[in-house]
């Protein structure tokens, strides 16, 4: 026999909880108090080992695959987001070469227009944190799924039919 049990957490705990895996039952529910203990949100616990991934069609997919190719970075950088954050000045000028996460030294804003390119695709975000935005950066779940499924072999330099439509998508906006 199973119980369903409610908890009630102050905000700063629950997050902390969170933060130590140590919400993650399936049978408890919690509810997110203020400091006044006014609920702000009642959510199940997740169970974060049997969590689905998404499903990305072969179109997002492609086009997302295209954008890594054809970007100025190689694949230990995304390798790297995989299991933690990277911040621009790890990515730009000599510490990008140094790191091995660029193919040539690339000047702050050239790899800050990369790396904009790459999160309107939807392979990366920015890193936040209590203070707002940061100048770092992380894997958004589709980029995961396919930093894990690349190969070096996979990451071969792309064909000039990838640059061109890769170029023409990224200055004109298109959805494809």
């Amino acid at each position: 026999m199973q119980f369903a049990t409610t908890v009630h957490v102050p905000c700063s705990l629950f997050l902390v909880l969170q933060d130590k895996n140590l919400v993650n039952e399936k049978n408890i529910t919690i509810n997110i108090v203020s400091k006044n203990n006014a609920n702000i949100a009642k959510m199940p616990a997740v169970d974060s080992q049997t969590q689905k991934k998404f499903a990305y069609t072969d179109f997002t997919q492609k086009r997302a695959i295209r954008a890594l190719r054809c970007s100025p970075f190689k694949l230990s950088l995304f390798q790297q987001m995989l299991s933690e954050r990277v911040a621009m000045s790890e990515i730009s000028g000599s510490n990008g070469l140094r790191n091995n996460y660029t193919k040539n030294s690339l000047s702050e804003l050239a790899a800050d227009n990369a790396l904009l390119w790459l999160i309107e695709v939807g392979l990366l975000r920015r890193e936040v944190d209590g203070q707002g935005i940061t100048d770092s950066f992380r894997l958004t779940p589709l980029g995961r799924q396919l930093v894990e499924n690349a190969s070096p072999q996979s990451w071969d330099a792309p064909t000039i039919g990838d640059r061109l439509l890769n170029a023409l998508i990224r200055i004109f906006r298109l959805p494809f």
